[in-house]
């Protein structure tokens, strides 16, 4: 293994088998991620694993390094985000931050209901996902009715609230593919193959178990029968929203979005025989 190959820069996209190469690169690196991992958090693991580098300092310095990233099909990411961190309230720390005001702000609450009743019904949700308890046994109460926001619900207030959490920040944004120019791109969709084959590269083949790789989100991965169950219930407009959103990406890696417009509960109602050519 040479000099060169030895120095790695990384720019971890998550929901893009982030969590899996930091424990790959920390084992290869002679840092067992695992055992890192009972003493410190996982963000402090990670710190220690990947120095933070400026773009500025990573301009100046990667052509010297053997750079890579993991690009995943941008519409699966951003509806792996949502499975992994809002739906059914799983995530406290997500359901407080957003997950709560996807729910205020775009759910259709019953108009019988009072102000100061949908305060309470709040609270009451927010006590439960606090103390991690199930909700459950919560009959009338609309913010439970279902726990945490839906998937049309996080998609308008993602693109209409205009925040970007690491977890679906554009690659564009997040790693600067044009200017930091990555000698490897990786596809998380063919990782088993692509993820030995630049291994091999490093010749590092035999110190990993590349069985840590699959770490399916929550609920199972995402296959195109879920890709369909969700993206079903926006329409070809809030999927094209989405299609823009992450315009960039999908061009400069080569993802095709017809498979999710398809999926659009009014599909038929916008395809002409010249919309998707």
């Amino acid at each position: 293994m040479t000099k060169e190959k030895q120095k790695l820069a990384y720019c971890p996209i998550y929901k893009a088998g982030s969590t899996s190469w930091a424990i790959t690169l920390s084992d290869i690196g002679g840092h067992p991620y695992r055992d890192l991992r009972k003493t410190q958090g996982h963000t402090k693991v990670i710190a220690k694993i990947f120095p933070y580098m400026s773009m500025r300092d990573g301009l100046s310095v990667i052509r010297s390094l053997t750079s890579f990233v993991i690009v995943r099909h941008p519409l699966e990411r951003f509806l792996s985000a949502y499975r992994d961190k809002f739906e059914g309230a799983s995530k406290d720390y997500y359901y407080l931050r957003y997950g709560e005001n996807m729910v205020r702000y775009y759910r259709n609450f019953p108009t019988n209901i009072t102000t100061k009743q949908l305060a309470k019904y709040r609270e009451e949700v927010k006590a439960k996902v606090i103390a991690n308890q199930p909700l459950v046994g919560m009959p009338g109460n609309p913010y439970a009715e279902p726990p945490g926001p839906t998937f049309p619900e996080f998609v308008k207030y993602i693109l209409y609230r205009r925040f970007a959490d690491d977890h679906w920040r554009t690659y564009n944004e997040h790693c600067s593919p044009c200017a930091m120019k990555y000698k490897f791109i990786i596809r998380f969709e063919n990782m088993d193959e692509e993820g030995k084959l630049f291994l091999h590269y490093l010749d590092r083949t035999a110190s990993v178990n590349a069985t840590i790789w699959a770490n399916p989100t929550k609920g199972g991965s995402t296959s195109k029968d879920i890709k369909c169950f969700y993206y079903k219930k926006l329409s070809y407009g809030t999927i094209q929203q989405i299609v823009t959103r992450y315009k960039t990406d999908l061009e400069l890696f080569e993802y095709d979005p017809k498979e999710y417009l398809h999926c659009a509960n009014d599909y038929n109602k916008f395809y002409n025989g010249s919309v998707l050519q």
